[in-house]
């Protein structure tokens, strides 16, 4: 008995000494990784079809649609996926490193905003040493890998190399896809500064996460080189975009990215062949009229309130690339309306490259359509007057 208790004496004491231990030690807490999106804006570039300048502007929106148009990555925006990699040790602790060597932290997680920051789901959280490289790609979902390789750097040494590759994406004409890829985020070992969301009053801290678009955005606008009101009216009815292509790798190594050649027609994915319709109201009060000189928006799918354009992976133009116009021109016979209106229609195309050689990712291009009309002119004559030969006698008077 008397054993027993001493036993029973010199566990309380271990516990007791166990629990001081826990109480006395500092612990590092565990900190959770969150994320500062931001998106590179797409650079504006002009086409014209008829050589003409025409000055375009593009509003820049927080959030529209499918389409990321500001400098901010919106809130509300899609969810995007997220690889990390761990360098550990002091010589080894930095990406650019000779003969760093990087383990898989975090394979292809979805990121996005919840209770007020970016995290991933189930949440991740910084390791107690060494610093992490971060590499992400939007929207969540599409076909992507990432790998660290190991290259030859010099004087025998290696470095650490980045490849992410989204493989064979597809723009298509339906429910189209803003896809990024963002810059290496390297040797991090906390989360960045405050950042705060133009949109958001709250803040938050987080990994610099900056996006680039890996696509081209096609806006068209529409205008008639002369005013033709008091004689006729010109109405946009439908425009087709012939033997754009579609389906692509995109390879980012290093942040440089490259897309392999598309390979099939876009639109083939939704079920139309080499040609599909970027504008195509199904009533003539949704045509686009032109009015004068003044340039106005065909908006892709009649998307009035947004404008976003049509997104489309960066290729070479070749000269079967165009643009099919149908529209119509109204003619008011005597210029008040009482008299019936004569109305014909014809369908031109307009072949691209003789403007675009190539589009280009990242970049937001206006092809700005300009109808003209071949005035009549009149070359008046008169019949001279035929004289007679013969003089006649009249009665006397």
């Amino acid at each position: 008995m008397k054993n027993m208790k001493k036993s029973m004496f010199i566990a309380a004491i271990a516990t007791m000494v166990l629990a001081g231990c826990t109480k006395d030690e500092s612990i590092v807490e565990q900190q959770e990784i969150g994320f500062q999106p931001l998106a590179y804006k797409a650079s504006q570039t002009k086409a014209e079809t008829t050589g003409d300048e025409t000055g375009s502007t593009t509003t820049n929106q927080q959030t529209t649609d499918n389409v990321i148009t500001d400098a901010f990555y919106p809130v509300n925006g899609p969810t995007f996926g997220l690889f990390a990699y761990q360098l550990e040790g002091v010589e080894e602790g930095t990406f650019d490193a000779a003969n760093a060597s990087a383990n898989l932290y975090i394979y292809n997680k979805p990121v996005k905003y919840t209770a007020g920051n970016w995290r991933t789901d189930p949440k991740s959280f910084w390791p107690l040493q060494g610093s992490l490289t971060f590499i992400a790609y939007s929207p969540f979902g599409v076909s992507a890998s990432h790998s660290i390789n190991k290259v030859a750097k010099n004087e025998g040494t290696t470095k650490l190399s980045s490849v992410l590759t989204i493989t064979d994406f597809q723009a298509d004409t339906e429910g189209q896809k803003d896809l990024m890829w963002s810059n290496l985020s390297k040797d991090k070992t906390s989360n960045g500064t405050v950042n705060n969301y133009p949109e958001e009053s709250s803040t938050y801290a987080g990994v610099p996460i900056t996006f680039n678009h890996a696509l081209c955005r096609i806006k068209i606008t529409a205008k008639t080189a002369e005013n033709y009101s008091g004689f006729a009216t010109y109405k946009i009815k439908k425009i087709e975009v012939a033997n754009l292509k579609d389906n692509a790798t995109l390879t980012v190594t290093d942040d440089k990215a490259t897309w392999s050649d598309p390979t099939t027609a876009l639109g083939t994915a939704s079920g139309n062949d080499n040609v599909f319709d970027f504008f195509a109201p199904d009533a003539e009060a949704n045509y686009v009229t032109l009015n004068s000189t003044t340039a106005s928006a065909v908006n892709y799918k009649n998307e009035e309130t947004t404008g976003n354009g049509l997104l489309a992976i960066p290729q070479s133009l070749d000269a079967n690339v165009k643009l099919l116009v149908t529209y119509t021109m109204t003619v008011d016979p005597d210029g008040t309306g009482s008299a019936p209106a004569v109305v014909t229609e014809i369908t031109k195309p307009v072949t691209l490259n003789t403007q675009l050689a190539s589009l280009e990712q990242n970049k937001v291009y206006t092809l700005n359509l300009s109808i003209s009309a071949n005035e009549i002119l009149y070359s008046p004559d008169v019949i001279d007057w035929t004289p007679q030969g013969a003089e006649y006698a009249v009665p006397e008077v």
